[in-house]
């Protein structure tokens, strides 16, 4: 379930997109303690984790992260109910949705206007410069994590995600990042090339070579770095350097 606050216009703008994407959010009741929206998340083994999100806009109609960091609200009064010892939750997001740009001639944040108008500085006038290093700060050192959305379209698709994220599964069983490389493959090879290919400077050309020339991957391993050395792959020599790299890694590995 996502606990959208009521307080302001903020709850107003997420509670029904929320909903249309089907979303299981309700209001909070009571406001919730710190930040727009939270859930709670699946830890490690299943444990709960309480997740918080809070949401700023910065584009021609709203300024509010600006402000925000310009006057230390967000990391003097927000940040520390946010995350901390007296913080509501485990881990929490910035949200900041809004189409902006930094001015390539006076490098200050700017917001599109309209046809009219056109890009113009944000009240304030605030540099990009500081704009990103204010909020690196509070990612690097405060904890807080930052993600930037252009529309309210692409702000509850995020929010679905990381909620989906969170309690389809428990944060030990996210494998995604332990994949292993396998390089892809245009046509057809042998289990033979498929083991070659696992070694040091092996590629397809030399795969094919080798196994052509060897019939067996224990005639290849056992070969000298001189026979590898003198391999025809591709009208070229394998090289001297290449084969004893791989000679030195064959030999350490058995």
């Amino acid at each position: 379930m996502i606990l959208v606050d009521p307080q302001g216009p903020k709850g107003a703008f997420l509670l029904e997109p929320l909903q249309q994407a089907g979303l299981p959010a309700v209001l909070a009741e009571p406001q919730l303690d710190a930040g727009d929206l939270a859930f709670c998340g699946r830890g490690v083994g299943g444990t709960s984790v309480n997740i918080g999100i809070e949401f700023k806009r910065l584009d021609s109609s709203s300024t509010d992260l600006a402000q925000s960091l310009r006057s230390g609200r967000l990391s003097g009064e927000q940040l520390p109910k946010l995350l901390g010892e007296r913080g509501a939750y485990d881990m929490a997001w910035l949200l900041v949705e809004g189409i902006w740009r930094t001015d390539p001639k006076s490098g200050l944040v700017t917001a599109y206007k309209g046809a009219r108008r056109g890009w113009q500085p944000i009240p304030g006038k605030m540099p990009g410069s500081e704009l990103e290093k204010r909020l690196l700060t509070l990612e690097l050192l405060g904890g807080l994590h930052v993600r930037f959305t252009n529309t309210r379209a692409d702000s509850i698709r995020f929010i679905g995600a990381l909620y989906r994220w969170w309690t389809d599964r428990a944060l030990d069983q996210h494998v995604s990042h332990l994949a292993v490389h396998d390089a892809p493959t245009f046509h057809a090879i042998t289990d033979r090339a498929t083991a070659l290919l696992r070694w040091p400077g092996v590629g397809y050309k030399a795969a094919a070579a080798a196994e052509s020339h060897f019939q067996s991957v224990l005639n290849a391993a056992k070969a000298s770095a001189g026979v590898w050395a003198e391999l025809e792959v591709g009208g070229k020599k394998f090289g001297k350097a290449r084969a004893k790299k791989l000679v030195t890694w064959l030999r350490e590995t058995t």
